[in-house]
This record gives C-alpha cells, sequence and structure tokens, in this order.
C-alpha cells in the first residue's frame, strides 16, 4: 500500500515547475525570518506535540482499500482517497459509504481528479475536469447535485472553500501539451448550477510537453480563518483581498530561490531542463507545500525543510524523530484535519516488535491488532501550545 512510509519514516513526494508571474498581486507582505539560534537539524517529534492521535479504519468485505491518496476530516468523518475512489468513514474509522461511484451516469463521475469539503453544507465534492463538472455528495454519500465548469476551468488540480464556502479557490497544473492553461489560481464563484472563475495568479512561464505536473505538493490552507497560497519557485505566501491576489509573508532564507540572473539566462526553457539546471547550479526552489493549524503555518523549504511560524517566531527545521518509536519522519504529515497522516497495516505490522519495544503505547496498541492486508491507520499530530 503507497502510503509514503519507509522503514525510517515518511517520505515527502516533491513536484518541480517553474517562475510564476502574478496577475498584479499587491507585492507587500509581511516579512518572517529564522534566527540561527531557531535553526535545528534534528528535533524530537515529543519537544513539538503533545499527543498524536490514531484512527485504525475499518477492512471488512465492504471495503479494503487501495493505495491511498489523500486523506481529510470533517466533523465526525473521515475522507479517504484511494485509486478506486472515494470512501467516508466515520470517528472511530468505521466504514460508512462510498462517496459516488465512477460511471457515466447523470450522478456519476469519471474521473477523481481531486476532492474537497464542504463543511458547512457537509459536502464531499469530486471535479472530474473531462465532464467540466464537479459533482457533489452528502457525507454519507447520496447524491446531491452538480457545478459546472467552464472549458478554460477545467484543469483543476487541487481546491478548496474559503468565505464559509460561497468561493472555491483552485490551482492548476503547468502548461502542458493537453492544455495551455493561462493560469496558476482562479477563484470560482458559483452563480446558481455554474462556476465563473476570476484569474489570481498567471501561470508559470514553462511548458511541461506531454505530462501533467501539479506544480505544489500542497499548494494551499486556511490559517487563522484566512485562506493562504504558495506559488511554484516563490518564497511569496499568498491570501485573497477583496477577490485579488495580495501577499501576505514573505520568507527571508538565504538561497530559498533563484535570483533574476538565473531566470534570465534559463528563460523559456522546458521543465525537466530547468529542473536539471537547478539541481547543478544548486539553485532554490522556494516554498513548496503548505499546511497550517490554529496556532502554528507550516511550510516546507525546496522539498525537505520545514518552517515552523507561530504568528512571531520562526523555527526551521531540517528532520523529525520520534523518541518513543525509533522512526524519523517529515512533519508535514498529519499536521491537519486537511492532511492526515496515513501509516500503512504492512508498515505497523512488520515492524510490529520494535513499536512495541518502544514508549509508545498507542501506536504499539495499534500495531499489536492489525494485520498485514488491513487498511491503512489515519493519524494526527495535536501541537503544543508553545514550542519555546
Amino acid at each position: 500500500m503507497n502510503t509514503r512510509i519507509l522503514l525510517l519514516g515518511f517520505v515527502l513526494i516533491g513536484m518541480v515547475a517553474c517562475k510564476p508571474s502574478a496577475s498584479s498581486p499587491d507585492t507587500e507582505g509581511e516579512i518572517i525570518t529564522v534566527a540561527d539560534s531557531r535553526i535545528r537539524e534534528k528535533v524530537d517529534l515529543h519537544e513539538l506535540v503533545d499527543s498524536v492521535s490514531y484512527v485504525p479504519l475499518e477492512t471488512s468485505d465492504r471495503i479494503l482499500l487501495g493505495d491511498v491518496l489523500c486523506a481529510k476530516r470533517a466533523g465526525d468523518y473521515y475522507f479517504v482517497q484511494d485509486t478506486k475512489g472515494l470512501f467516508a468513514f466515520d470517528a472511530h474509522g468505521r466504514f460508512v459509504s462510498e462517496i459516488g461511484h465512477r460511471g457515466q451516469g447523470p450522478e456519476e463521475y469519471y474521473n477523481l481528479d481531486c476532492f474537497y469539503l464542504d463543511s458547512g453544507r457537509q459536502l464531499a465534492c469530486i471535479v472530474s475536469n473531462v465532464q467540466k463538472k464537479i459533482f457533489r455528495y452528502t457525507f454519507d454519500g447520496k447524491f446531491h447535485s452538480t457545478l459546472s465548469l467552464e472549458d478554460d476551468d477545467a484543469n483543476i488540480v487541487f481546491v478548496m472553500t474559503y468565505d464559509e464556502g460561497e468561493h472555491l479557490l483552485a490551482h492548476y497544473p503547468l502548461p502542458n501539451d493537453a492544455k495551455a492553461t493561462d493560469r496558476e489560481y482562479a477563484m470560482l464563484s458559483c452563480q446558481g448550477d455554474e462556476l465563473t472563475a476570476a484569474k489570481l495568479l498567471d501561470a508559470p512561464k514553462v511548458h511541461s510537453g506531454v505530462t501533467i505536473h501539479p506544480l505544489l505538493y500542497e499548494p494551499m490552507a486556511s490559517f487563522r480563518n484566512r485562506p493562504l497560497f504558495i506559488s511554484a519557485f516563490s518564497n511569496r505566501v499568498y491570501t485573497l483581498k477583496e477577490g485579488r491576489a495580495a501577499v501576505e509573508y514573505v520568507i527571508d532564507l538565504p538561497g530559498i530561490v533563484a535570483d533574476d540572473d538565473f531566470w534570465e539566462k534559463h528563460a523559456n526553457m522546458e521543465l525537466f531542463q530547468l529542473r536539471e539546471a537547478m539541481q547543478q547550479q544548486h539553485v532554490g526552489m522556494g516554498i513548496t507545500a503548505i499546511e497550517a493549524t490554529d496556532d502554528y503555518l507550516f511550510l516546507v523549504i525546496n522539498y525537505g525543510k520545514t518552517l515552523v511560524w507561530d504568528g512571531t517566531t520562526g523555527w526551521l527545521i531540517n528532520s523529525v524523530y520520534d523518541s518513543n518509536s525509533g522512526l524519523l519522519s517529515i512533519l508535514f504529515d498529519g499536521v491537519s484535519d486537511s492532511h492526515l497522516g496515513v501509516l500503512s497495516a504492512e508498515f505497523l505490522y512488520q515492524n510490529k516488535e520494535r513499536i512495541k519495544a518502544g514508549n509508545h503505547p498507542q501506536l504499539a496498541s495499534v500495531a499489536e491488532r492489525i494485520g498485514e492486508e488491513d487498511n491503512p491507520v489515519l493519524y494526527r499530530y495535536h501541537f503544543k501550545k508553545s514550542l519555546e
């Protein structure tokens, strides 16, 4: 089961893109820096979190998951996307229902390109770009309605609600042979059963050929009741102000992004050539993922280090280990209800004795009861109120 778990820890998967240009965003923003004393090579997980919660997902003839791609929580429901579809579980991990079905009927979707949760309306929403539709289902899997997308807007790879579900923030892949998109982000507004789009950021000036590339691992998050999103090969974090993109934060770290001279020398270079050039010249790739809790903002830098910011102070962490289990991890998975971590049953079963020998009774209890072919276990970190 592909849950990004290795014996030594959790692996963050990175994609590569090119420097974007914004559709006239506000260029002001709060500067976030990290003092040398707060740059840490290795940190014990328990310096950061009070506890970790685990939810084993039901395994039965009714539900056997494939490779898990994404897991989110809303209220008393967990939603898990695998290679076959989208499935709902209750607060205890008991299977509730499949969300919709693949097919060609009026209430069925062809492809599950991504999904989002409208918690206010208790709807799980599946984006099917080829149909130019978003299919909306109740949390227990019943069909609710569809929203129609314009052709230029039907290329979404990541989406979330904001403004109490009245609008959607949509993220798009690099321009490619299949679709020469003109935007990196757009704001979608509902007009009856149709969605209209307003471009927020221009598409990056690079083409990925026959390959469709998502730009970023996790491109957007909600932090303290406002949407935040990042742009490819940038050190800026954007928000929305009066329906436009505005720079909220600027991350000031040495070598985080390429300078203007690099971009001038590598203008109009194809994606894979650009990536090779950046690697050879040790050029920074900027902020490559974003997540948040009520208390902390998490930014992955150059697909590696994690910047943790509490609104006043920043910490830059290279790696995290769990002293109770002896495992290394990347802090980013399991940060929030929008990005739950996933432990494969195979991993837990094969490392059962090692886990039991550690000082982690809750995880040991889960490992003791799980079978090698069972469905995975979801987890979430609960962070300390203060990291000082």
